[in-house]
């Protein structure tokens, strides 16, 4: 009797063992969909708005639009501001990189854009950091997105 009572409760838990696996595995599953819905939530929260002006201003750099600059310069004034104060030897060509790169162009696109070499765009990139005195370290992208 107490052979085919030990063989029936082997049964049983060999049963549920797999069934308590699928139920752990879907709740994990589930728990990290809502992190995951909540970290999006939470990051559409805290992320600028994209204005009515982000657009206008991307594709006037993509058509290397000589009104880009000055375009750019009226929308984000305080920006543009904010960097000249704390950079205030940039030249007109570093400004201009500045706000591509505020637009989140990639080297490529710059160089597709403004008409000249990957290679050149990513040396006037370390040029602009060089003379914004920043470490090798600092991401040149949040650097500047820092300005807003």
């Amino acid at each position: 009797m107490t052979g085919a009572f030990f063989f029936i409760l082997v049964i049983v838990f060999l049963t549920l063992i797999p069934k308590g696996i699928l139920i752990l595995y879907t709740w994990r599953k589930s728990k990290k969909k809502r992190l995951t819905e909540k970290k999006e939530t939470v990051t559409r929260e805290t992320e600028p708005k994209i204005d009515l002006y982000f657009e206008e201003l991307r594709g006037l750099a993509m058509n290397n639009d000589p009104l880009f600059l000055k375009r750019f310069t009226e929308v984000y004034s305080d920006f543009t501001k904010r960097i000249l104060q704390t950079h205030p030897g940039l030249l007109k060509s570093e400004m201009s990189l500045c706000a591509m790169i505020f637009l989140n162009f990639s080297s490529k696109e710059i160089a597709e854009y403004t008409f000249i070499q990957h290679r050149s765009v990513q040396t006037n990139k370390s040029r602009l950091r060089k003379k914004m005195q920043l470490a090798s370290s600092t991401d040149l992208y949040n650097y500047i997105r820092s300005f807003i």
